[in-house]
């Protein structure tokens, strides 16, 4: 019996967990095993608050998650891509779900241009997203709720634009295959998964359909350039 102190009480849970499952659904485990054919690919923050198999009351083998710091899309990342390349492809995930959350201390960060070790480098594009659309705060006391919030959403509608250019991406929408990139947010006060009025279907339509979103959210003066 693990009896790790911190830990023990999560390992118990499991075995309860996986009792009831398997109660409901007779040889699920079983079917499980045998392979997963998700519908949605979801790309969001490590953030332990924002679990999307929770927050959409998801069954095992809906959501195939890629989780980034602050949801950041870097075509860079290898392991993002890998990831969207099971799920795209492999497993032929039809929903790319964008997310940001509330709340979020990467967002934070780079508003404040103060970094947790180790994640200054992946928080340089949020950094530059701060400066580009004028969040940037001097102090603590300047970040407001709603600014963060904000920044959040315009994170999210910018990462859905990344996406829309990732390789993996392009490849899938160049064998004629559907897949529809969408933005959201996660609100952390209400438990409210928030879409933010960004469906992208194809490549070229990618920076239409988000600098309108942006648009929406700051008239005006701040519009996102492609």
């Amino acid at each position: 019996m693990f009896s790790d102190q911190p830990l023990a009480p999560y390992i118990r849970a499991n075995r309860a967990i996986a009792q009831s499952l398997a109660n409901m659904q007779p040889n699920g485990f079983e079917a499980l095993a045998q392979g997963q054919s998700p519908l949605i690919a979801w790309v969001g923050c490590v953030d332990s608050r924002s679990s999307p198999m929770v927050w959409m009351g998801a069954k095992l083998g809906d959501v195939i998650e890629a989780r980034t710091v602050a949801g950041l899309v870097n075509p860079q990342d290898e392991a993002l891509q890998a990831a969207l390349g099971v799920a795209i492809h492999a497993l032929q995930s039809s929903e790319l779900m964008v997310s940001a959350h509330s709340h979020c201390a990467g967002v934070r960060a780079a508003m404040l241009n103060q970094y947790p070790p180790g994640t200054q480098p992946h928080l340089a594009q949020a950094r530059r997203l701060v400066l580009q659309y004028g969040f940037d705060r001097a102090t603590a006391q300047d970040v407001s709720d709603e600014d963060q919030t904000t920044m959040a959403k315009l994170c999210a509608l910018e990462q859905a634009r990344n996406a829309a250019r990732l390789d993996v991406v392009s490849q899938r929408w160049h064998q004629g295959q559907p897949l529809k990139i969408s933005a959201w947010i996660q609100n952390l006060g209400t438990g409210h998964l928030e879409h933010l009025g960004c469906d992208i279907d194809n490549p070229l339509e990618a920076d239409q359909k988000v600098n309108a979103a942006i648009d929406r959210l700051l008239p005006g003066s701040r519009q996102a350039k492609a």
